[in-house]
C-alpha cells in the first residue's frame, strides 16, 4: 500500500509539472506565409490575402474594420476588411474601388493581429507589388502617307498622354540605329476626342520620312506614364519590325503555265518559249508598290484589247471595285497585282502599254480650260512611273483537253438527240463500252470518232449512243479515252452510263412492300404489260439480268408490286454502293423489244423535299429496324430493395398497323439512369 501511494503521489507531481509548464510558456510569434498579390505587372484586381501560419480567428462573426487589423495601404484602398478562414485575412474592393493600373501599392502591417494562442508578429512588416504597367497589347498598319511614312495604329492596356507617347516610342531605319521622332494622333473613330485627351489608341507616324526602301523599327522605352497611376512602364521592345517601300515599278506578267506552275515574265526581259500564259488560268499586272485597279483599268491598254474587238461592252466593267493594299506591312520583295478582268485569247501575243504620268503641254492647257483635274496613272502612294512602260508577252496553245457533262444520260427513243461530249485540242475520243437490249447483252465493244481540225476551241461533238444500240432501245456503260492524253482527269470523268427508252419509271422503294410505276414519255400515259425485273449486277459487268431477285408485270395503271429493303436486302448493304464494280440493284422494264434500265443508287434517287415543299424525310431501317418496344410498372417511384412488376409490349409493324413480332428469343436488358446495365431477362 505504501509503495502504490508513493507511485501516485510521482504522477500527480509530474502532471502538475506538465500543466506548470504549460502555463508559464511563452507563444510563439505570429508568421505571414504569403501575400497577394505579388510583384510586378500584376493584374489590377479588387482582393488583397493574407494568409498566417495558424489559425488567428474562430469561425464567427469574420468581418474587421482596418482599426481591428492594424494594416496601412498606400495609396489608400477602401478596403473591406474580411476573414475568409481562421488563418487567411483579405481586404475586398468594391469595383468602383478596384486597383489602379501602373501603381505601385505598399502594406504597412502592425503587429496587432493576435492568434488564438496569443501569438503576435515580432515587429511591424511591409509589402511591396506593382500593377501592370504601360503595354502596346495589339497593332496594325492603318495607313501610309508615303513610301518611307508609314501610320501604325497601337492599342494599348491602359489609357495614356500623346506627350509620354511621343517621348518614349521612336522609330529606326536603314543600317543607322539613330532615333528618328514619332507624332502620336487621334484616330478617326476618336474625332471627339482632343490630342490631349489620354487615350488608348493612338496613330504613330514619323516626324519625318523614314530610309526609302530599307527595313525599319517602331520602338517603345521604359518611361511611358499611364493615366491611371504613376508607375512608369519598364519595357524596352521592338512594338513591330517592316520594310518601307522601294521605288514605283512595273516588274511584269505574273500567270499560269499549261502544267499550272506560277511564272512571271519580267519586264525588260524576253520571254522564255518555253514558258508562256495559260490562255485558261488569271493573268496579273505586277508591281514592286500597291496599285488601284480604277488606275489599271483607265490607263493600261492591250492590243489586241481585252475585249476581242467588241464595242459593247467593257471587259472591266462599269464599276471600280477598288481595293487598297496601304492598310498593311510591305516586306522586301513583296509584289502587288491587278488582275486581268477576262481569259486571254490561246496562242496570242498582247502588248501592254502603261503611261509614265507626264503630261503634254497642249492637254495642260486644256485641263486648265475645263478646270478639269487629269487622271494619271499612279500607285497608292501618288508616284509615278519614271518612264512609259511597253512589254509583250504571249499564251499557249489551250491544254488538250474534254467535258462530258453528264454521267447519266437518258434519251427518248423517239426523238432525236444525243449526250454531247466537249472537245479541245483533241485529235481523236474513243468510247469503250458494253451495251444490253431486250435481243441480249454485248462487251468489249468500241467506238471511234475523229475530231476536226480546230485549234484552242471547245466545241460538242455527239457521243453517238443510237449508233451505239443500232438504233435500239437499251443502255451502254463504258469510259472514254482521247488522243492525245489529258491529264489529271478523275475517272468519273471519263465514265458513261446512257440509255435509249420510251418509258419512264419510278420504284417506290418501302421497307415492307414496294411499288414501280412506269409510263410513257412521250404521252405521260401508263404502260400496262410491261415486265419489271429486279436483279444484281455492277455497271462495270452490265448483262442480260441473270441473279434475278424477283419479277412482276404492270397493271393498267402501269403498277406493279415487288417486295419491300426488308426482303431485298435485309441490311442495306445492297442500296448503298458508289463504285462502278459494286453489285448494286437494277430494275429492268421491258415490252415489245424495248427497255428502261433503273439503277438503285444515288444518282438516280430522289427525295420528296427535292421535288416538293414537303419536309418529309424518308426512314430506311435495316430488317425488324421498324420494331416498337414500351412498357409499364405497377408504380411511378421505387426505393432500393423494392420489387418491381412491369409489363413490357414489342410489336413490330406491316404498312397498315402494327402486328405481333417475328418468333424468336428476345434479351430485356434494364439499366440505371447513368445507362449501366443492371440486369438482363434472356429468352
Amino acid at each position: 500500500m505504501t509503495r502504490t501511494a508513493i507511485y501516485a503521489t510521482l504522477i500527480l507531481l509530474t502532471v502538475f509539472g506538465f500543466f506548470s509548464d504549460v502555463a508559464n510558456a511563452t507563444p510563439k510569434n505570429l508568421g505571414i506565409i504569403r501575400i497577394t498579390p505579388t510583384g510586378d505587372d500584376v493584374p489590377a484586381g479588387k482582393q488583397i490575402v493574407l494568409e498566417f501560419n495558424r489559425p488567428v480567428v474562430p469561425l464567427g462573426k469574420m468581418d474587421r474594420t482596418a482599426d481591428d487589423v492594424g494594416i496601412a495601404i498606400t495609396p489608400p484602398l477602401n478596403c473591406q476588411w474580411r476573414w475568409l478562414n481562421t488563418s487567411s485575412l483579405s481586404c475586398n474592393l468594391d469595383d468602383k474601388d478596384a486597383m489602379k493600373q501602373s501603381t505601385q501599392y505598399q502594406l504597412t502591417i502592425a503587429p496587432r493581429i493576435t492568434a488564438e494562442d496569443g501569438g503576435k508578429l515580432d515587429s511591424t512588416k511591409t509589402h511591396q507589388f506593382t500593377t501592370a504597367r504601360i503595354d502596346v497589347t495589339t497593332y496594325n498598319f492603318s495607313d501610309w502617307r508615303g513610301a518611307a511614312s508609314p501610320v501604325i495604329r497601337i492599342v494599348l492596356n491602359q489609357p495614356v498622354a500623346k506627350s509620354s507617347l511621343e517621348q518614349h516610342l521612336y522609330m529606326t531605319s536603314g543600317n543607322s540605329a539613330e532615333r528618328q521622332n514619332i507624332v502620336a494622333k487621334v484616330p478617326p473613330e476618336n474625332e471627339k476626342s482632343q490630342p490631349n485627351d489620354l487615350l488608348t489608341t493612338w496613330l504613330i507616324e514619323p516626324t519625318s520620312p523614314l530610309a526609302p526602301d530599307a527595313p525599319a523599327t517602331l520602338n517603345m522605352e521604359p518611361g511611358i506614364i499611364s493615366a491611371e497611376g504613376s508607375a512608369p512602364s519598364i519595357q524596352k521592345k521592338e512594338i513591330v519590325k517592316f520594310q518601307t517601300f522601294p521605288d514605283f515599278k512595273f516588274v511584269g506578267i505574273q500567270c499560269y503555265n499549261n502544267d499550272n506552275k506560277e511564272i512571271l515574265i519580267k519586264h525588260g526581259e524576253p520571254q522564255d518559249p518555253t514558258k508562256l500564259c495559260n490562255p485558261l488560268r488569271s493573268a496579273f499586272l505586277a508591281f514592286s508598290s500597291p496599285v488601284l485597279r480604277s488606275k489599271v483599268k483607265d490607263h493600261a491598254h492591250f492590243t489586241p484589247d481585252l475585249a476581242n474587238g467588241r464595242k459593247d461592252f467593257n471587259p472591266w466593267g462599269e464599276e471600280n471595285r477598288d481595293y487598297s493594299n496601304l492598310s498593311t506591312s510591305y516586306e522586301k520583295d513583296r509584289l502587288y497585282f491587278v488582275d486581268l478582268p477576262m481569259g486571254l485569247k490561246a496562242a496570242q501575243t498582247y502588248t501592254v502599254t502603261l503611261p509614265d504620268g507626264k503630261i503634254s503641254w497642249l492637254d495642260r492647257i486644256k485641263n486648265a480650260w475645263n478646270k478639269v483635274t487629269p487622271s494619271l496613272f499612279e500607285d497608292e502612294l501618288g508616284r509615278k512611273l519614271t518612264a512609259p512602260v511597253s512589254m509583250t508577252f504571249s499564251t499557249n496553245h489551250r491544254n488538250p483537253n474534254f467535258e462530258m457533262p453528264y454521267q447519266n444520260g437518258v434519251l427518248e427513243k423517239n426523238i432525236q438527240s444525243d449526250i454531247p461530249l466537249y472537245v479541245n485540242n483533241l485529235d481523236s475520243y474513243e468510247f469503250n463500252y458494253r451495251s444490253i437490249t431486250a435481243d441480249g447483252s454485248f462487251e468489249n465493244k468500241n467506238s471511234k470518232q475523229k475530231t476536226v481540225n480546230l485549234k484552242d476551241v471547245q466545241y460538242a461533238v455527239p457521243m453517238n449512243i443510237r449508233q451505239m444500240l443500232d438504233g435500239k432501245s437499251g443502255a451502254v456503260f463504258g469510259y472514254l479515252e482521247t488522243q492525245p492524253v489529258v491529264a489529271n482527269k478523275w475517272e468519273g470523268a471519263k465514265r458513261l452510263f446512257a440509255q435509249i427508252t420510251p418509258f419512264q419509271a419510278h420504284l417506290k422503294l418501302g421497307h415492307f412492300n414496294s411499288v414501280v410505276w412506269v409510263t410513257d414519255l412521250s404521252t405521260g400515259l401508263p404502260v400496262a404489260g410491261a415486265k419489271v425485273t429486279l436483279f444484281k449486277d455492277a455497271y462495270t459487268t452490265l448483262k442480260t439480268p441473270k441473279d434475278i431477285v424477283t419479277t412482276a408485270t404492270t397493271d393498267a395503271n402501269g403498277l406493279a408490286a415487288l417486295p419491300g429493303s426488308k426482303d431485298i436486302s435485309p441490311d442495306q448493304d445492297i442500296l448503298s454502293k458508289w463504285k462502278d464494280k459494286d453489285i448494286r440493284l437494277f430494275l429492268q422494264v421491258e415490252k415489245d423489244k424495248d427497255m428502261a434500265l433503273l439503277p438503285l443508287d444515288n444518282s438516280f434517287m430522289l427525295s420528296t423535299w427535292e421535288l416538293t415543299d414537303d419536309n418529309t424525310w424518308s426512314n430506311s431501317e435495316n430488317r425488324y429496324g421498324h420494331m416498337k418496344t414500351w412498357g409499364m410498372t405497377a408504380q411511378g417511384v421505387y426505393r432500393t430493395g423494392d420489387t418491381m412488376q412491369y409489363k413490357i409490349f414489342l410489336r413490330n409493324q406491316n404498312n397498315q398497323t402494327l402486328i405481333l413480332p417475328p418468333k424468336g428469343k428476345y434479351t430485356l436488358s434494364i439499366s440505371d439512369p447513368t445507362g449501366k446495365v443492371v440486369d438482363e431477362v434472356k429468352d
